[in-house]
């Protein structure tokens, strides 16, 4: 009993008051007394056992201090304000007034009793704390992977589309499994994530995502983590709402799409209209003319899958996918859920580095929880050690060689020179002169400061080739030498207002009749003809449309013009039109021709024609200007050679001439899809010799020339400058009119080019995508900051905000204290299967907006219901909805018990159903009165009752219909209602009855005594019926 000092006494009796209040304190030791002996045999107490004193721990708080500290310190570490601290300081020592004030270092003894006048327990240390930065506890996602690190990896592939088009069967035959009929109610209703191999050997992952209109939430989440859409349509159906959705959701995460048209076995199947019907969403396939891939398939049959793999494997060829396998994992999640047995489970597709099992150290995997079964006596025992496993080196390598240079060997580990320099030195002595010299390197010391940098070294058997990287794009040629430019034909474009005769003219000019064959006598595209005129000499002309809609038209016809025949109505003068043709040709710097037509109308007036062009700059050369004029007459073909002499002049003036050498330069004019033919543009070439085989490209287009035609559907076999012809053999996209054509060598140079504009404009489009987008994403930025502070201040770092903040503030509590009767149905506690489900249903919910009856969410879940989950429905009176998931015959039990009722569900039209069903049968019955039977008062009677009062009856005809004793009777007089209401007692003669049919003399007799009838007075019979009332609750898609 070292710590103890024990104190005998022997006390009197008389002393035992004080020993009852004696305890001994002192600095260090507390002496507690009042330990006595059971009561003796003669009633007196014996003390038996002594005072023991032991040392007991200070209850002061520590505090560390330390030498030449300063006041203000000394006040922070006591979590005092310094002016606390300042009269104790004065009183140890006036000189610690001189400290306080200049902030100086006290003595130790002020520093000791001031901690110990504020009850703190001094600790000394070597000086104050050191301030150390908080390291930023998040996890951050990786910046960009080396491009030496990256490989290709294999496209995530969403398949979407509307519901019971197909999706799942379509991808039950790719990967030749049975999803769909495994589906209750036959939809899908969560994502599911699979990895298939296609042909080939390659492999593709496919998101299988619900169709059906409750799930939008889950298909904006598919497109979002996919790189190509297979957006599928039903050929017997078209696109619906769903389909037009989810390529709003493509759109919206900028993924390419593939369609596929499936049910093509169908009888009603017509896959041209399906394709048609993507139009409307600006959705332009292949066979349209479009860019997007689109295969037509029989899921159900299994035909035309090939061709479907194959679509998207060139996608994603074009894509060029890759990824790093290196690094920390980065993966997204596709679906999550609680499942049996096993737990909190989620899907998720890896985006970035190798996601493997176990503890994972920089060169060891160790996995432990290796149990046995359970032993005889039910415990569990560890049988097989940690296994400690090799894994590959995560090391960059650098491709080294024999005799490499100093230059060379920083370069290939991608650091400067000087960095280098140290080491070699290091290494060996006799590198210095190598550095200084840029001279060969020893192999040892290659190998040893690759190693240095962290980089796993790989000989090959010299320096890398260096290849000039080629621009892919195409671009026109230099001008031409003068001596192989030869004259070429002028190129005309015929511009004016509409109807003022701009076809008839060309008409007239070429000898056809084009104006017959437009719809309302309108031309609505540009046209292309290459005319022989006098003296044997060509002229291509261009007539252009004239109606309003067709601005851009006419503004792409005065571009690729060498001349514009500005076409004005003698009997009109400018147009609108005209105006606008006039602005147009001056835009494009154009010579203008003017020729006023019609002079043969009664009301012609050609000089005034000529002088409404004055307001616009346009000065002919009958006004004293420089421009020609001609007057003409295209339905008569009056004075048709003057214009001819006038546009020859003009192209002489010009001098127009091109090369038929070199590579091919043409415009586009006009392009389109004819059946059986394909994609064609019509063109007018600029430069060269266009044959046959020849590779073109234009816009994000490309084609090898199929065939060649004129206007007159003629086989061309060669086309020199300003030749118009029309063109088959567009590949991707349709080249858009006033395009610049560009002959390329080969097949592969026409495809990289095309493929660099692809992704030029996609990348813009992302700009300006991303800037449009802005405000919208820092709108949301900022509000998602708010919910997740909202949960951390609940102490919660992680969860979803929108589950745990948006879905429960938008909860439908909405109890209103209007004196009114409530119907407040306090319906729900949900639980689903897996994340994706929930979210829909939420959403559902979130669109209910009735004021009929008040509907409250008390809690939402994924998971299978517990017992928790039974009291909180007692307590609240719900009732438990669960979706997809298995109730325990324990959890029923429980139920039953507590009287909650647990509806079940697999398909989700049917939950709504159920759910609407309960809320309508909430609502209060609503009473409606039918007319059943007409008839008119004959006479009155005054009949005395049992107190002697003489009571009215009136004497009533039933005209159509029947008086039953129920119903509501409303008596009118004139247009004034005198009585409406039950009736007492109805008689025929002096017997009592219940109803009176057609043609039937009754006596009515109602309650209120004061009531009098008049001959003639209308009576109104009306039966009572209950109508249910419907909850006005219509969730879209249901």
């Amino acid at each position: 009993m070292s710590n103890s000092i024990i104190l005998k006494f022997l006390v009197a009796p008389s002393s035992r008051l004080f020993l009852r209040n004696l305890t001994v304190q002192t600095t260090w030791w507390k002496i507690p007394v009042r330990q006595f002996a059971s009561e003796g045999k003669r009633g007196k107490r014996k003390f038996v056992e002594a005072a023991v004193v032991k040392s007991t721990k200070s209850t002061k708080q520590t505090v560390d201090v330390w030498k030449r500290m300063l006041p203000s310190e000394l006040a922070s570490a006591l979590s005092v304000d310094l002016s606390e601290i300042t009269e104790i300081l004065e009183n140890l020592d006036r000189r610690n007034v001189d400290a306080i004030i200049g902030d100086l270092p006290l003595d130790d003894v002020s520093i000791l009793q001031t901690t110990a006048a504020f009850s703190f327990k001094p600790r000394f240390v070597n000086g104050p704390p050191k301030k150390v930065e908080q390291e930023d506890a998040d996890l951050r996602p990786q910046s960009e992977a080396s491009s030496k690190d990256l490989e290709r990896r294999p496209p995530i592939v969403t398949i979407m589309g509307h519901v019971d088009h197909g999706k799942t069967t379509l991808l039950d035959a790719l990967r030749n499994s049975q999803i769909a009929a495994g589906e209750f109610g036959g939809i899908t209703q969560h994502i599911g994530a699979f990895s298939v191999e296609l042909t080939k050997g390659r492999r593709v992952t496919f998101l299988d995502t619900p169709g059906h209109a409750a799930f939008a939430s889950m298909r904006a989440r598919g497109a979002k983590g996919a790189d190509i859409v297979v957006l599928v349509v039903a050929a017997d159906d078209g696109v619906k709402e769903q389909t037009a959705q989810s390529i709003k959701f493509a759109k919206d995460a900028n993924v390419q799409l593939v369609v596929a048209v499936n049910k093509i076995d169908k009888p009603n199947a017509d896959p041209m209209r399906a394709m048609r019907s993507l139009l409307e969403h600006d959705v332009v396939v292949e066979q349209l003319g479009g860019d997007i891939q689109c295969v037509e398939v029989s899921a159900l049959q299994s035909r035309n899958l090939p061709a479907l793999q194959d679509a998207l494997l060139l996608q994603a060829d074009l894509m060029d996918l890759k990824a790093t396998k290196k690094g920390n994992v980065e993966a997204v999640i596709i679906e999550s859920s609680v499942v049996h047995g096993i737990g909190k489970v989620c899907t998720l597709v890896v985006s970035r580095g190798t996601l493997k099992k176990g503890f994972q150290t920089t060169w060891w995997k160790i996995p432990v929880r290796q149990f046995a079964s359970e032993g005889k006596r039910g415990k569990r025992k560890f049988v097989e050690a940690a296994v400690v496993k090799s894994t590959k080196s995560t090391k960059q390598t650098a491709d080294v060689w024999k005799r490499m240079l100093p230059s060379e060997l920083a370069s290939a580990l991608s650091v400067d020179l000087s960095e280098i320099t140290e080491i070699l030195e290091n290494i060996d002595r006799r590198n210095v002169d190598a550095i200084i010299g840029d001279l060969p390197l020893d192999d040892v010391s290659i190998l040893q400061t690759t190693a240095a940098f962290s980089f796993k070294p790989r000989f090959v058997n010299g320096p890398p080739k260096k290849v000039e990287q080629e621009d892919a794009d195409l671009r026109p040629q230099g001008e031409a030498s003068s001596k192989d430019l030869e004259r070429r034909p002028p190129i005309v474009t015929i511009m004016g207002h509409v109807d003022h005769g701009k076809t008839t003219l060309l008409d007239a000019l070429r000898n056809s009749q084009i104006a017959a064959g437009e719809f309302g006598g309108i031309t609505q595209h540009i046209g292309a003809f290459s005319v022989e005129l006098t003296k044997g000499r060509r002229v291509t002309f261009l007539d252009t449309p004239g109606h309003a809609a067709f601005a851009s038209m006419r503004a792409r016809g005065a571009k690729g013009a060498d001349i514009v025949v500005l076409v004005v109505a003698a009997d009109d003068g400018v147009k609108e039109q005209t105006a606008q043709s006039i602005k147009f040709a001056k835009d494009a710097n154009v010579q203008l021709v003017v020729a006023v037509n019609k002079i043969d109308k009664p009301n012609a007036d050609p000089m005034r024609a000529m002088r409404s062009l004055l307001e616009h700059d346009v000065v002919v050369e009958q006004l004293g200007g420089d421009i020609q004029c001609v007057e003409v007459s295209a339905l008569q073909s009056r004075n048709l050679p003057a214009l001819q002499d006038a546009l020859l002049l003009q192209a002489d003036l010009m001098d127009l001439k091109a090369t038929k050498k070199g590579n091919v330069e043409a415009v586009i004019i006009e392009s389109s899809v004819i059946h059986g033919i394909g994609k064609v543009c019509t063109l007018v070439v600029s430069r060269g010799t266009l044959k046959k085989g020849c590779v073109l490209v234009a816009g994000n287009s490309w084609c090898r020339v199929k065939t060649m035609h004129d206007e007159n559907g003629k086989i061309v076999l060669v086309a020199s400058p300003s030749q118009p012809v029309r063109v088959s053999g567009w590949k991707d996209e349709l080249p858009t009119p006033g395009d610049l054509v560009l002959e390329a060598e080969t097949v592969d140079r026409a495809q990289k080019a095309v493929n660099l504009r692809i992704e030029k404009t996609m990348r813009e489009k992302a700009d300006r995508d991303w800037e449009e987008t802005k405000d919208q994403r820092d709108k949301a930025r900022e509000t998602y900051l708010s919910n997740r502070q909202q949960l951390l201040d609940r102490g919660q770092r992680f969860g979803s905000t929108l589950r745990s903040i948006v879905h429960r503030n938008q909860r439908m509590e909405k109890d209103v204290e209007d004196g009114s009767p409530k119907f407040r149905l306090i319906v729900i506690l949900i639980r689903t299967d897996v994340e994706g489900t929930l979210e829909a249903i939420l959403e559902i919910l979130n669109t209910y907006n009735s004021e009929q009856c008040k509907l409250q969410l008390v809690d939402f879940e994924v998971g299978p219901p517990t017992e928790k989950d039974i009291e909180l429905a007692k307590e609240t009176g719900a009732t438990l909805y669960t979706f997809n998931v298995e109730t325990t015959t324990k959890i029923k039990q429980r139920a039953d018990a507590a009287g909650v009722q647990i509806d079940s569900f697999n398909v989700i039209y049917r939950m709504v159903e159920a759910l609407k069903g309960e809320l309508s049968a909430r609502l209060p019955k609503r009473t409606e009165l039918h007319l059943v039977g007409e008839g008119h008062v004959l006479k009155e009677f005054m009949i005395s009752d049992r107190g002697r009062k003489r009571q009215p009856i009136a004497g009533t005809l039933v005209n159509w219909g029947n008086f039953d004793r129920h119903c509501v009777y409303k008596f009118t007089r004139g247009n004034q209602v005198i009585f409406e209401g039950e009736i007492e007692t109805m008689k025929a003669g002096m017997e009592v009855v219940t109803n009176a049919k057609t043609n039937t003399e009754v006596g009515l007799a109602l309650s209120d005594k004061n009531i009098r009838f008049k001959e003639d007075d209308q009576v109104e019979a009306y039966e009572k019926r209950t109508i249910t009332e419907e909850i006005d609750w219509y969730p879209p898609g249901f």
